[in-house]
Order: structure tokens, then C-alpha cells, then sequence
């Protein structure tokens, strides 16, 4: 009897899903044993589909405790290919909760695939309920509380740091950055999550951490009440440390990573878009009834000082009491940011850039022709970035959809080549100004020059009036005479990105199941994935691999330089630039015994790609004709590798 049919033309398949596959197993059972078919398998679960290399548990006392699988739970693009190695040395019961997490499975998928493997295979030590196997936590959610406009969890920094530093067996210091955002979750409906979530700076490999979440319609009404918990825990943790295994670990705050609108709420200041709203300077922005927005037009006002904002000397910036005061080790003017990379720059800035020119709305002068339109976007799709590049650019018409490491892979690699030929001279030099500071400020090997850039980003600001008018000057191109300054005191620009904590707020909202108890489901999710699993990251696993490796196949021969640099024969990763300077085309690579050679030709013929505001090469750039290498190839050690070039066609 096709019985599958019949459920699938009937709603009994959405209702009662689980009770009637298993009474069709067990009528299927019985048939197998009258017509002495063994093989007979359930429809759309075929065992030999069930990707799983087991090994028996022999452990007859239950439900064997969770032992750290070291996954992380997986974003919305990330593969969901299971590690053959790891599976290896696993039983069939930590196989399936390793593979229930890797793909983040839902109960009633768990419940019925056991149910499957124990009628097929006899696994009378298999559980029978999901929540047994994942071992979900009946106490998380316990400590769910109402709060003005939601609900509210609360796990604590203190726990999350004695979860990970468990078996500490020195003194460590460490400083946190802490991330305060909001992500709507659904699509029809205003609810929101505002997770507070950190990551340890001097380990990166460690992914960031949520220690609270707040759900509701909106943000969170009382910023006292929000943030509350969290710092009465900062004033205990930061100056007395926390004591684990007999070992002090020392905490620091190093900065706070939000977006506009959160770095206002949790400071309790005017809103990023008011005219007392910059958080760095007394600036006084203007109204502009042409962009409908607020201006800042002033370059040279005086800084704002943590001693004045804790004394309220700014009447007007002041809302509301932020919590935030309590805590006397953090520096509420410089350690609350605004050059994040992601929101600054990437969608902030470059995106507005690109919006201006394509639309028209910075004027006729600068507005790209629908020809013109066409021409970018197809050079953009035609360029082959290296593999460690996962989003191929996509076309101008979709703008409105790139993502900011599309926007960032535009400003470092496209941008310059691309625009050059379709922008008016004065808009292109301007450019440079925004191209060159940003990217000097992205390396510590160009810390020497930082102040150049600081010139160069005032000169951007000043010329952006004149170029684009006054009325387009908001808050994030104001903004941007801060970028150097707080380079100077935490580091290149990557290390005050919120691109982790974008990923990991993603993550969380996958997470959800349905509509019903959203905070619960969360909840239940993370305690499901012990702290050990959450923490570790792909980075971290991939640092066990033997780098560097040589690597062969099929259509290529190629070599993983170290993590984030491969080359290979293929077009997009066969360029590479030497310790000497000198652009490399990757020809070859061979090992023998201990020594990896790498051979290549190069490149002759090179020269500046652009002289203003300096020469290109000084952040090695260059322009060659590819047809004029050298003869000779020559052979380099891995050591010999500074960076891989990336090759773009004119």
C-alpha cells in the first residue's frame, strides 16, 4: 500500500507526523517477518543514506554524559558536511548528537531518525527522546524574567568564563570586547532578540559568547534594568579578577562594538541622527531640509572627555542615567567605538558611495549612465577572487542586497580598477583619499604611516562638502574623523569589527523553530551545545591541519601557504607577492622529504597603478603586462611568501 500518498494528500502528515510513520514501521515490521524480506527499508530513510561511521557503546547504564565534540552551531551558508575523522572515533550515540548539532536538527527530526537506527539496528542504548540525548537543560530556562517590554535571560560573563577557562593551569589576562545589538526574527511580526555578547581579543579563534538576551517588540524600554545584571558582574569581575583552578584570570574591558542606535541606548545619550548626537566631539549638527537628515559639518571641535560625561556636562547629549557609570575602569568617550569596520565603512560609507554614484543622488556630475551600470557589472562578475573570498561579486542592480564583506571586497580589490575609467577626475582622487587610509589602517605594517591617513581621511571629509554638498555629510562621514584615533589605541580596524558578532547574532535566530516561546527555544538550543562546542570556531579546528600542506588534484596543483593563503595553477590564486617585493606567478610547487619548493615566474614589468595621493606601491599595488614574465623560474621557500596578489584584467 503506498501509504506515503495518502498522508501527503491529507493535513494527518503536519499533525501527526510521528505516530503514524510509527505505526507504519511497525506494520512494516511485521510484513518483513512474514515474507521473510530483511532488506525491505522505510520510504525516504534509506539506512545506507545515513552518512554515519559508527563504533557499538557498550555502556548499558543509560544515557552517557556529553563529552565536548568540539562544533560549533552552524550559520545560514555554512556546509553541512560531517568530519569523517571526528565521526571515526565516536559511538553511534555521540555520532548522531554530533550530527544533530553540526546541522542543528530539530527534535522531531532526532526523535525519528533513533527511532529508525534502534528498529534497524537493535540500539537498545539509544534514547528515546531528543531531549535525553542532547541532555537539554530544565534549568536555563528557569531563569527567564519578565522585563519592561519582554522577557529577559541572563547567563552572567562569570559563568561563560569559568565554563571555557576550566582547566586553566597559569594566571591569564585577558581583555573582552562586549557587543550590544538587535536582530529582528521574524519577517511578519516586530519581535526582536537583543543578545550582549563577547569575544576574548587575544584569542580570536574563540568565537563570541552570549551572556544575555532580551526578547520583546521592541528594544529594551529601561536601559537600567537591561544592563543591570551585567555590570553589577563587571564591577566584581574587572577589579578583583576571578579565581579558577587556584589561578587568577585577570579581566579587562577593552571595548564596547555596537551599531549607531545601540551605542546610544546603552550610553543614554541622544540618538546618532540628532543634532547633539556624536559621541566623540561637541560638534553641533544642522538640519538639512535638501537630505531630510542631520549634518555635521564642523572638522576641528573639541573632543568630549569621560571626566565631563560622568559629571553630565553635556546637558543636551544626556538623556538618561546609563548603568554604565558605575563601572569607574571604563572610559566612556574612548572606549565606547564608532569605527566599526562593518557598519563605518563597509555599509556605511562604501555603500553609500557606490548608492550615490549608481542612483544620482549625490547629483547629475557624479551619476553613472545605465551603460555605464552595465559595463561595472560586468566586469565586477568576471573577476576572480581568491578562494578564500566565499561571495563572487555580484552586479550593481543588486546592490541593494551585497553584504558588507561583498562591500569590503569591493573597496580593497575592485574598487580602484573598476571606477577609474567611470568617475570624473576630481570624484576619483577623492576616492584614493577614502581607498588608501582605510587600507593602511587595516595592517599593523603600516602603523608608521597612520597619521598620514588621519591627513588623508580630513582631507575626505573637507572635499566631501565641495564634491557632494554639505547636505550630505551625516553622522558616519563625520564619524570618520575618529577611524585613526581609535586605531591608535586598540589596533587595526579588523580587531573593532562587529563582522563576528553579525555572524553570531545570525546564528542565534537559526536557532528558532517556530513562533512559539521564541527566548525558550533559544535558550534551550545554547544549553544544548556545551560551552566548550559553542566557543570553538572552524578558525580553530583548521589550526590543527599541518600547514604548510601541498595539495593535488584533478585540474590543479596548489600549496596551503598558512590559514587564509593558497595558492594554486588556477587563475584566481596564482599570484603571489615575495618578502623582496617581487609579484610571483605560481607555476609549480614540490615536496621532498621535509622542504616544500615553490617555483614561479616574475613578473618584469611593473609599475605604479596610481601616484596620487602617493605611489601605489607603497601599498603594493602595481600594474604589469602578465605576457612579460621572466624566462627563468625561479624557486621559493614558504618563508618567502609576504601576501597573495589578486589579478585583475583592464
Amino acid at each position: 500500500m503506498n501509504y506515503s500518498k495518502k498522508i501527503k494528500k491529507t493535513g494527518l502528515f503536519y499533525y501527526r507526523r510521528e505516530k503514524l510513520l510509527r505505526k507504519w514501521a511497525e506494520a512494516n515490521q511485521t510484513n518483513q517477518l512474514v515474507n521473510g524480506d530483511d532488506n525491505r527499508q522505510l520510504p525516504c530513510f534509506s539506512p545506507s543514506k545515513i552518512n554515519i561511521r559508527t563504533k557499538r557503546n557498550t555502556n548499558s547504564h543509560g544515557t552517557p554524559p556529553l563529552k565536548p565534540i568540539l562544533v560549533s552551531v552552524p550559520g545560514q551558508n555554512e556546509e553541512y558536511g560531517l568530519d569523517s575523522d571526528k565521526i571515526e572515533n565516536l559511538s553511534l550515540l555521540e555520532s548522531i548528537r554530533y550530527w544533530a548539532l553540526k546541522t542543528n536538527q530539530t527534535h522531531q527530526s532526532i526523535n525519528l531518525i533513533m527511532d529508525i537506527i534502534r528498529r534497524k539496528t537493535n540500539g537498545k542504548t539509544l534514547p528515546r527522546s531528543a531531549r535525553t540525548l542532547l541532555q537539554t537543560s530544565r534549568e536555563e530556562t528557569s531563569n527567564i524574567v519578565p522585563l519592561s517590554g519582554g522577557q529577559y535571560w541572563y547567563k552572567g560573563i562569570k559563568q561563560c568564563l569559568l565554563e571555557y577557562f576550566r582547566n586553566i593551569e597559569a594566571p591569564v589576562a585577558i581583555s573582552i570586547n562586549v557587543n550590544i545589538d538587535g536582530i529582528p526574527i521574524y519577517k511578519s511580526s516586530k519581535s526582536q532578540f537583543w543578545p550582549i555578547l563577547f569575544n576574548i581579543h587575544e584569542m580570536p579563534e574563540v568565537g563570541p559568547v552570549p551572556i544575555a538576551i532580551f526578547y520583546g517588540s521592541s528594544k529594551p524600554i529601561s536601559v537600567e534594568e537591561f544592563l543591570q545584571p551585567f555590570v553589577n558582574e563587571l564591577m566584581e569581575i574587572v577589579p578583583h579578577g576571578l579565581l579558577v583552578n587556584n589561578h587568577k584570570l585577570e579581566v579587562r574591558i577593552r571595548c564596547f562594538i555596537c551599531y549607531s542606535p545601540a551605542r546610544a541606548f546603552i550610553k543614554g545619550v541622544a540618538n546618532f541622527n540628532s543634532k547633539n548626537g556624536c559621541l566623540k566631539c561637541t560638534c553641533q549638527g544642522e538640519y538639512s531640509h535638501e537630505s531630510r537628515t542631520v549634518v555635521f559639518k564642523s572638522i576641528n571641535s573639541a573632543k568630549r572627555t569621560d571626566k565631563e560625561f560622568r559629571t553630565n556636562t553635556y546637558d543636551r547629549h544626556h538623556k538618561v542615567v546609563t548603568p554604565l557609570l558605575r563601572i569607574l575602569k571604563l572610559d566612556l568617550i574612548q572606549d565606547i567605538i564608532v569605527s566599526d569596520r562593518l557598519h563605518l565603512v563597509d555599509l556605511g560609507i562604501m555603500k553609500r558611495l557606490l548608492l550615490g554614484w549608481r542612483d544620482g543622488l549625490f547629483g547629475f556630475k557624479t551619476k553613472l549612465s545605465s551603460q555605464q551600470i552595465n559595463q561595472i557589472s560586468t566586469m565586477l562578475q568576471d573577476i576572480e577572487l581568491p578562494s578564500e573570498i566565499h561571495r563572487k561579486f555580484r552586479g550593481l542592480d543588486c546592490l541593494s542586497f551585497w553584504k558588507g564583506s561583498e562591500l569590503n571586497s569591493f573597496l580593497h580589490y575592485a574598487s580602484i580598477v573598476v571606477m577609474k575609467e567611470f568617475l570624473p577626475i576630481d570624484a576619483y582622487q577623492h576616492f584614493l583619499l577614502f581607498f588608501c587610509s582605510i587600507t593602511m589602517l587595516t595592517s599593523e605594517a603600516y602603523k608608521s604611516n597612520w597619521q598620514v591617513s588621519e591627513k588623508m581621511i580630513e582631507k575626505f571629509v573637507s572635499e566631501y562638502m565641495v564634491i557632494y554638498g554639505e547636505q550630505y555629510v551625516t553622522s558616519n562621514v563625520h564619524n570618520l574623523l575618529n577611524i585613526v584615533d581609535e586605531a591608535e589605541v586598540f589596533g587595526p580596524l579588523h580587531t573593532t569589527s562587529a563582522y563576528p558578532f553579525e555572524n553570531a547574532l545570525q546564528r542565534i535566530k537559526n536557532l528558532l523553530r517556530s513562533g512559539y516561546r521564541s527566548l525558550e527555544q533559544a535558550v534551550n538550543r545554547l544549553s544544548e551545545i556545551h560551552a566548550q562546542e559553542y566557543y570553538t570556531t572552524q578558525q580553530s579546528k583548521s589550526n590543527k591541519k599541518t600547514i604548510p600542506s601541498v595539495v593535488t588534484n584533478s585540474n590543479y596543483k596548489g600549496i596551503e601557504v598558512k590559514n587564509g593563503l593558497f595558492l594554486s595553477t588556477s587563475k584566481r590564486n596564482c599570484w603571489f607577492l615575495t618578502k623582496k617585493n617581487e609579484i610571483v606567478h605560481f607555476d609549480n610547487v614540490s615536496e621532498h622529504s621535509d622542504r616544500i619548493v615553490i617555483f614561479g615566474k616574475i613578473l618584469n614589468d611593473k609599475f605604479d597603478f596610481f601616484t596620487y595621493p602617493f605611489p601605489s606601491s607603497v601599498l603594493n599595488i602595481s600594474r604589469g603586462d602578465i605576457s612579460k614574465l621572466s624566462l627563468k623560474i625561479n624557486h621559493f621557500e614558504c618563508s618567502d611568501i609576504k601576501s597573495q596578489k589578486v589579478h585583475l584584467d583592464r
